[in-house]
């Protein structure tokens, strides 16, 4: 999160696009919102791959993917 606040990039893009304050906001909260999503999705994944042996019904054993690739 620090790095893509003090993103040069980011900085030259918003204003290269000149968009207004607010737009600027929301499309922040997007990313960000979007970035937190991913990392609870994470949590949830290994919450339930370690706990595989403790509770063999989680919902990665119930939908089958427990052996499969993170892209599947």
């Amino acid at each position: 999160m620090r790095l893509y606040k003090s993103n040069k990039f980011v900085e030259k893009l918003f204003a290269a696009v000149n968009i207004s304050v607010t737009a600027n906001r929301m499309i922040n909260s997007l990313i960000m919102m979007i970035f937190l999503l991913h990392l609870i999705g994470c949590l949830w994944a290994t919450v339930a791959s370690l706990t595989d042996g403790a509770f063999p019904e989680t919902w990665m054993v119930q939908y089958d993917i427990i052996d499969k690739d993170n892209i599947d």
